[in-house]
């Protein structure tokens, strides 16, 4: 014999319906397999060590990164990290730059620390552009 239960069907409707209005509106549910998605595609590039080079040009460092499309202009940081760089730009733009590797170690060169902390700044090469990219802490 089966029996209607009204009420847990409806609870099984209104829940789904509950995480289509939020897929809908732009909230992804927990369970959404798109939403995690998305936060991937907004992840910074990750760069294996023979796509950048880590210099310091007359004093002040600069990253050369290559073949790699980077589109000039404001709102490019830089966070100068042990283990890895970033280089997060305006919008969906960034980058990830390991900096110790299991051989040669440090790829960064000698100074480079004191370098970026004096700069205040990091030089960014890349795509026929050059523009600075703010040292954030």
């Amino acid at each position: 014999m089966v029996v209607n239960r009204p009420g847990r069907a409806h609870g099984r409707r209104s829940d789904a319906k509950t995480r289509l209005e939020a897929w809908s509106s732009g909230v992804p549910s927990t369970g959404h397999r798109g939403a995690v998605a998305d936060m991937f595609l907004r992840m910074p590039q990750l760069l294996t060590p023979d796509r950048f080079t880590l210099l310091i040009e007359r004093g002040s460092p600069a990253i050369t990164l290559e073949g790699v499309s980077v589109s000039a202009g404001d709102g490019w940081s830089f966070l100068n990290r042990a283990t890895v760089l970033v280089v997060d730009g305006p919008g969906d733009e960034g980058f990830l730059l390991p900096r110790m590797v299991n051989e040669g170690g440090d790829l960064a060169p000698e100074g480079w620390d004191a370098a970026v902390a004096g700069a205040g700044s990091v030089t960014i090469v890349g795509s026929g552009a050059r523009f600075a990219a703010k040292v954030i802490e």
